[in-house]
């Protein structure tokens, strides 16, 4: 962990640069009911990103069966203050997450810093084959992320079809092909897009 007054200065100015911390939470309940948590969003929006307007006041939840032996897939989306969004992602670190709408915090298992927190690294080409990793941002994003030590796989005993109702189902949802990077399964990420990049209009 960085020092105290390291931490305390990057939540500073991330404060005094966004507005919003909208978070989303991909995770997977197995035929057991057991929960695994397969992908975790914090993006920062600063005065120019909209928020989602589907969250609400409250929070977004979606859910999709896939089939009786591959269980089924979760969406949850909310917002919190910028500060409150930094805290719940550095959270994670800890190795549980607490998900809104979820009574107890889910399992993570280890997770390492890629780069040194509070360190990020920008974005400067696609992640995907077409699109950054969360979506064009103007001006381009800041980038941090928690990679689990042991590899994340809910897979065991997916056919194809399974595979194929994932995969359009969280494009649809997400707009990320999940399932074709294994290494993002069981990682939290925080997206800082560009704040200098705001409308000139705002100041006419």
């Amino acid at each position: 962990m960085p020092p105290a007054s390291s931490d305390a200065s990057f939540v500073a100015q991330c404060v005094a640069d966004y507005t919003c911390a909208e978070i989303t939470a991909i995770g997977h309940s197995d035929p057991e009911k057991k929960l695994t948590v397969l992908l975790a969003v914090v993006e920062l929006l600063h005065p120019e990103l909209e928020a989602n307007p589907m969250v609400g006041t409250k929070y977004y939840a979606r859910r999709q069966q896939l089939s009786d032996r591959a269980g089924t897939l979760l969406v949850q989306r909310w917002h919190l203050s910028v500060a409150e969004g930094l805290q719940w992602y550095r959270a994670n670190a800890s190795g549980a997450m607490l998900v809104r709408g979820t009574p107890t915090p889910i399992p993570l298992g280890t997770l390492g810093d890629d780069p040194p927190w509070p360190h990020c690294v920008a974005e400067v080409r696609s992640f995907w084959r077409k699109s950054e990793f969360w979506g064009a941002r103007p001006g381009g994003s800041r980038w941090h992320r928690m990679i689990p030590h042991v590899p994340v796989d809910v897979t065991a005993g997916w056919n194809a079809a399974d595979f194929e109702k994932a995969r359009e189902w969280l494009l649809a949802e997400t707009h990320i092909d999940l399932f074709s990077r294994s290494v993002l399964l069981g990682s939290c990420h925080l997206r800082l897009p560009n704040p200098v990049y705001q409308c000139e209009f705002r100041k006419v």
